[in-house]
């Protein structure tokens, strides 16, 4: 544990002043690391940002996309993550994302309920909720290999990518 926290608090070699700056300079790995730690308490503005690039992975993306469990979107519209969910969605229907290499490890209840959310959307029928079928079942040629991830809604090192290459 106390390397753990000696991972947290290393001074990053990432500049920013805001945490969207620094995620908008860092790789698509790393985006993946923010999108599958991200707190949606703390608001939705940089997976916008990282869902809205066409280097984006589709398996991010379509992290992004079920774990809000879009679903709930469907009947009640007024929701403040409305706008962005439709977008994700639509993006996810329309092929919007050219890159699908990295590959989505979820345990077999999370892919459940992602198969379950997929479904429901789908059965509405219609756009932007066609989201193509077996999206969740694409292998990916690599795991990610990110060098930074989120906590708590802060930036900081990959704890691997640390161990490897930061700590002494």
């Amino acid at each position: 544990f106390s390397r753990w926290r000696e991972c947290l608090s290393a001074p990053l070699d990432l500049a920013g002043e805001t945490r969207l700056e620094r995620i908008q300079k860092m790789a698509p790995d790393d985006w993946h690391a923010i999108v599958s730690g991200w707190n949606w308490d703390h608001g939705f503005r940089e997976i916008d940002w990282i869902t809205a690039q066409r280097a984006c992975d589709r398996a991010t993306a379509l992290f992004a996309f079920c774990s809000l469990s879009p679903s709930r979107f469907i009947a009640a519209p007024q929701q403040k993550l409305t706008g962005f969910v439709c977008a994700l969605a639509a993006r996810l229907e329309n092929g919007f994302y050219p890159i699908a290499d990295l590959t989505l490890d979820l345990s077999m209840r999370k892919r459940a309920a992602f198969d379950a959310e997929i479904a429901t959307v789908r059965a509405t029928g219609r756009s932007p909720w066609l989201v193509p079928d077996g999206l969740l079942y694409h292998e990916g040629t690599r795991a990610p290999a990110a060098r930074y991830a989120i906590t708590d809604g802060r930036i900081h090192y990959d704890y691997e990518y640390w161990l490897k290459h930061v700590a002494r």
